[in-house]
């Protein structure tokens, strides 16, 4: 059998990789500098928007986000966040907890945003650090999960740590926003992504 379409761009993009981060970029020109990286970023491109086969390589496709746009060139780049969209809508319809201990860890996880949720309503500024509090932001963290419910939440974290406006904070706690789509327009792209990842599992769990 051959090689997924995931598995062949990553494949592309770790031999692009091992040649960027190899190349001297002091003893060549511009012209040839300029090329290697254009090759190289669309190689990455490629890989970000190939359609993923497991949740790990979604999750890779947000680290790769992360350390390329974010950490090294300060920027959000222009992806096919719909690609990421439909990942996510496949993947949560594909996967479901079958065994104890993981339908544990996911209750565990809506039982953990349920009281951050509260609280962040509660004290709209910073929250009182309890030992149950730094349990619960650990877990929305770090927590790993195969259940669309659970994966919700945790995007729902992310969303509030991330957002810079108050409309947003309250459409991550679960506020209806009016305009919400308008106003992500004029936000930070990666909380567009976010958000849209949120819609998709939710709707998914409606259906269910």
């Amino acid at each position: 059998m051959g090689k997924s379409t995931y598995a062949a761009a990553r494949d592309a993009f770790q031999i692009s990789l091992g040649t960027y981060n190899a190349t001297n970029f002091s003893a060549i020109g511009s012209d040839e500098e300029e090329a290697l990286s254009n090759a190289h970023f669309a190689i990455a491109d490629a890989l970000l928007q190939a359609p993923a086969d497991s949740l790990a390589d979604v999750l890779e496709k947000f680290a790769m986000l992360e350390e390329r746009y974010i950490s090294y060139s300060e920027a959000v780049p222009d992806v096919d966040w719909a690609a990421i969209k439909r990942d996510i809508v496949s993947l949560a319809e594909r996967q479901s907890p079958t065994a104890s201990r993981s339908q544990q860890v996911d209750a565990s996880v809506v039982a953990a945003w349920q009281r951050f949720s509260d609280s962040a309503w509660e004290t709209r500024g910073d929250r009182p650090s309890t030992e149950q509090s730094r349990a619960d932001e650990n877990l929305l963290s770090i927590g790993i999960s195969d259940d669309p419910t659970a994966v919700a939440k945790k995007l729902r974290y992310a969303l509030y740590l991330n957002a810079t406006s108050p409309w947003l904070e309250a459409a991550a706690l679960g506020a209806v926003v009016p305009d919400m789509a308008e106003r992500l327009l004029m936000d930070d792209t990666i909380n567009e992504a976010i958000w849209s990842a949120i819609v998709s599992l939710e709707a998914m769990e409606a259906r269910s």
